[in-house]
């Protein structure tokens, strides 16, 4: 049995093991970047876009994107089977 998890996963962890996005057994995920230009506080999200890019060749699709305070969020639909 999964379990479900419901806590937003980050960028550079779906980088690092893309695999994660199976704790997800539902059509709706979260995922956040909240990455920063070492030492000068600019947000940077280069991570935000290559999880993204590997999500959607595992069958996901962004629906929305948002940023708050430096940190982007992303709403992912599993849009077939994985």
């Amino acid at each position: 049995m999964v379990k479900r998890n419901s806590s937003p996963l980050t960028a550079a962890d779906i980088l690092q093991n893309p695999n994660l996005i199976d704790q997800f057994p539902g059509p709706y995920a979260m995922l956040v970047d909240g990455s920063f230009l070492s030492g000068l506080g600019i947000p940077r999200h280069e991570k935000m876009v290559e999880a993204l890019n590997v999500l959607s060749g595992r069958g996901w699709e962004t629906i929305s994107i948002a940023n708050d305070r430096g940190a982007m969020f992303a709403l992912i639909k599993r849009s077939r089977t994985s």
